[in-house]
């Protein structure tokens, strides 16, 4: 797997973006996020809010910032898989949002 960027999580763990999850899946389903790698990698390693996946128990969805210049885009929302066989984490999808909101369960992280 060729990584676009690994980066430490505050949960503890290494948070892996591959080149191919985000060529072959993030930029096709969510083209908004071309130029958006910064951004992403920020919300993994300084998130406002990390919350369990209310649909699946071996995730983690993140939230942070947006950096996009649609006014209705304030948030970046960023999925992890975190059982994934090994001590590291995978970033499944990311996009923008108006809020933090969708799919999630209770507060793992709260930036104070």
């Amino acid at each position: 797997m060729n990584a676009l960027f690994t980066v430490e999580s505050p949960l503890g763990y290494m948070v892996t973006c591959s080149q191919y999850q985000w060529d072959s899946h993030i930029l096709i389903s969510h083209p908004n996020m071309k130029g958006s790698e910064l951004a992403v990698r920020d919300v993994i390693e300084n998130p406002v809010a990390v919350y369990s996946s209310g649909e699946f128990p071996s995730r983690d969805v993140y939230f942070g910032n947006s950096d996009n210049e649609h006014a209705k885009l304030r948030v970046c929302k960023v999925i992890v898989e975190t059982n994934t066989g090994d001590s590291d984490a995978k970033i499944i999808s990311a996009w923008m949002q108006p809020s933090i909101s969708g799919n999630i369960g209770g507060v793992k992280y709260a930036k104070l």
